[in-house]
């Protein structure tokens, strides 16, 4: 009898306190991991979108140059003309205009190959450098090329006269029409893309060999991988979970899956990341085992002594009552001292309980921390626009204007980091617009005039109110890159007013661009 309520207490109380431990532990553990991987796909998540942003920009500067070409008078000219009623001199007057167009147009563009199909009798036709004969243009694998804005192609070879191999290119290509005939196709303009641009974008992200990065296209085929053999299979991504964001992050077999959509293409740049290859921080890991442990220690330490203490208060009563039956006396201090061994207990436990949430809570916070900070160092997607600038100018012998660059880069940098804190005054925040559009005008400036100009307005008594850094800049990127770069015909402006309004401050940004 005596033993089976020992072992009667035994098992009460791995009910009520080791088992409670043991399943705390597997939810903490449990719980980081699934912080760790939350974190690592969110990681992964914001170097795709700068990937997706740098694509993302050369394929609108390719559309943009496209539209440039669209509406070119001396382009229209030549393509309209009819070779058979020009003379030779007239072909070559034609030629030099073309020439001098496509110059110009490529300075305001990124690295790429123009191409301009023409009539086949044209005797510069067969030039195929810059100039190629309509005849060859239905063999450009470019479905879509006769819509509206023109079409994205897949990667596909393509062989210049000029260089000893073919390049593999991503094109946009167009085609164009007789503003007088709007049913006669005239010519076709072709926007070459260098793919191993893309691959080096793939391989400057440095992921772990078990990872998995490519591009596929809308139905999930992969155009452009670091591994060629993937190349035409189907991803098993589920691009239908993409939110309106063209965002994708979940777990299956696995495997995490991360994608971003490239808009311009309806491309996705995706990732896979195996769950078993992810590096799990072994020191918190060690941590949350070594808590186990020693709870589980303490648990069955203090259940042998509660056992010995057990034993011991019987043996007391024992005593006591011989003492009682001796002196007719009465003890009753054997059960106050049990009562008392069972509350000193509880009170350990409860304890323990607290230690533990605490540990927890301050897990929480480090895995929150870890992440603001992640987000923290992203650098702004123009930098490396602005970089390269710098070296064309550079290159170009332009050596005041790069200064000027490298000096309006520097103060962004130095406003955007501003110590590391997220709210700003309007007076901070209006230097940080002022030295990234100075950054934009020395880019697009020309040897005849600066691309557009800028005014701010801002009423005094607004200069110290305290926004959110990145209000205001985000919002002028947007004229600049959706509103003037593509503006043509007239000089492009931005007004920027800052205000107080019925004790609200008020931020105005417009523009004339093209809407």
């Amino acid at each position: 009898m005596k033993l089976n309520k020992r072992v009667l207490t035994a098992l009460l109380y791995i009910l009520i306190a080791i088992v409670p431990i043991i399943a705390l532990f597997a939810f903490s553990l449990s719980s980081y991991l699934k912080a760790v991987k939350e974190d690592n796909a969110a990681a992964i998540m914001q170097t795709l979108k700068q990937a997706a942003i740098y694509v993302t920009n050369e394929m609108e500067a390719a559309r943009s140059l496209s539209d440039a070409m669209l509406v070119n008078k001396d382009i229209n000219n030549a393509l309209m003309d009819d070779p058979s009623t020009q003379t030779m001199d007239e072909q070559i007057e034609e030629l030099t205009k073309l020439m001098n167009v496509m110059t110009t147009i490529k300075q305001s563009a990124y690295s790429f190959r123009i191409r301009l199909y023409v009539q086949d009798s044209k005797f510069y036709s067969n030039q195929r450098i810059n100039f190629f004969p309509m005849s060859d243009f239905s063999s450009v694998p470019l479905e879509g090329a006769a819509t509206p804005g023109g079409s994205y192609s897949a990667p596909y070879e393509m062989k210049y006269i000029d260089q000893d191999y073919p390049k593999i290119v991503v094109s946009h290509a167009r085609i164009l029409r007789n503003i007088h005939r709007f049913g006669e196709f005239i010519g076709a303009t072709v926007i070459d893309l260098n793919v191993a641009e893309y691959l080096g974008l793939l391989q400057e992200m440095d992921f772990p060999e078990k990872y998995a990065v490519y591009f596929v296209d809308a139905n999930g085929t992969k155009i452009i991988s670091l591994n060629s053999m993937e190349l035409g299979e189907i991803s098993p991504i589920d691009l239908k979970r993409a939110n309106a964001a063209g965002e994708t992050i979940y777990t299956a077999n696995g495997v995490i899956f991360v994608s971003k959509r490239i808009d311009p293409s309806s491309w996705h740049i995706v990732a896979e990341l195996p769950v078993n290859s992810m590096q799990f921080h072994a020191l918190q890991v060690n941590v949350l085992f070594l808590m186990e442990i020693t709870l589980v220690f303490l648990g069955i330490f203090a259940l042998v002594s509660l056992i010995i203490v057990d034993g011991a208060t019987k043996r007391f009563r024992q005593i006591g009552s011989a003492l009682s039956q001796v002196k007719g006396g009465i003890v009753t201090h054997g059960t106050k001292f049990t009562v008392n061994i069972f509350k000193g207990l509880d009170d350990s436990l409860e304890n323990a309980r607290i230690i533990i949430s605490a540990l927890y809570e301050q897990m929480e916070k480090q895995k929150r921390t870890q992440l603001q900070l992640m987000q923290e160092q992203i650098k702004p997607h123009f930098l490396y626009n602005a970089l390269d600038s710098i070296q064309w100018m550079i290159r170009s012998d332009e050596k005041d204007r790069a200064g000027s660059t490298v000096s309006a880069l520097t103060r962004y940098l130095r406003q955007i980091l501003n110590n590391g804190k997220d709210i700003v005054t309007v007076s901070n925040e209006v230097d940080l617009a002022k030295a990234y559009l100075d950054i934009q005008l020395q880019r697009f400036e020309t040897k005849d005039s600066q691309p557009f100009e800028v005014e701010f307005i801002v009423e005094a008594n607004t200069k110290d109110c305290l926004i959110p850094k990145l209000t205001l800049q985000p919002i002028i990127e947007n004229s600049v890159i959706h509103g003037l770069q593509r503006l043509s015909g007239r000089r492009g402006r931005i007004d920027v007013d800052i205000y107080a309004e019925n004790s609200v401050l008020v931020i105005s940004v417009t523009d004339n661009g093209v809407g």
